[in-house]
């Protein structure tokens, strides 16, 4: 309400409806309110479109929205933005189909006879972030549904640090799991320090 209060009064200015987005680039990442992808790639809100959902997954809705957004506007990347200590690691399939209201479980369980393996499809539950970073990117590009164009591209964003990685860089792609690039963040960080030629000093503030 305060908004819109000093919209009326001129004391803010209204949003300017766009379009399209500034750069043609579409970021799936997480729901968790700590990633903000805006202030990670130090874009303005309105500069990209961002698509969120829990544990950052390909489904049927993320690829409805690709489509949309790939159909009226000339979207040139798509970016994968998973997260260390991603909360969907932890769902734990028992306590939901204890949790869960009956007339969901008979919906999510209709398609199959394990209750617990249909939880985890239906809630894309995983165990390592930085493999499902890689397998979700690998399922948009078996799906085969974008111009050939369109790069597909896979960030690690470091939940303590802020810190955020390209996974195909050379010294990320031979890490296999979240445990191996969190031992190695350390070293990883100091040499991206020194790629974008400052010093460990310059960053105390």
């Amino acid at each position: 309400i305060l908004y819109q209060k000093q919209v009326h009064d001129g004391l803010e200015k209204a949003i300017e409806r766009k379009n399209h987005s500034k750069y043609p680039i579409i970021i799936l990442t997480c729901m968790d309110h700590n990633i903000n992808p805006s202030l990670v790639f130090q874009l303005h809100p309105d500069d990209i479109i961002i698509l969120r959902n829990a544990g950052y997954s390909i489904t049927e809705d993320v690829i409805r929205s690709i489509l949309t957004a790939v159909s009226s506007q000339k979207i040139k990347e798509i970016i994968i933005m998973g997260h260390t200590h991603c909360q969907t690691t932890q769902l734990d399939p028992m306590k939901l189909i204890r949790s869960l209201p009956s007339k969901l479980l008979r919906k999510i369980g209709s398609k199959g006879v394990n209750m617990t393996q249909e939880i985890i499809k239906y809630f894309h539950i995983f165990v390592d972030e930085l493999r499902n970073i890689r397998n979700q990117m690998r399922k948009l590009q078996t799906l085969e549904i974008l111009p050939s164009e369109i790069k597909i591209k896979g960030f690690i964003h470091d939940d303590e640090s802020g810190w955020i990685f390209d996974i195909e860089a050379e010294e990320i792609k031979t890490i296999e799991s979240i445990e191996e690039f969190k031992h190695k963040l350390p070293d990883l960080k100091e040499d991206k320090i020194q790629n974008i030629g400052i010093t460990s000093s310059d960053l105390i503030t």
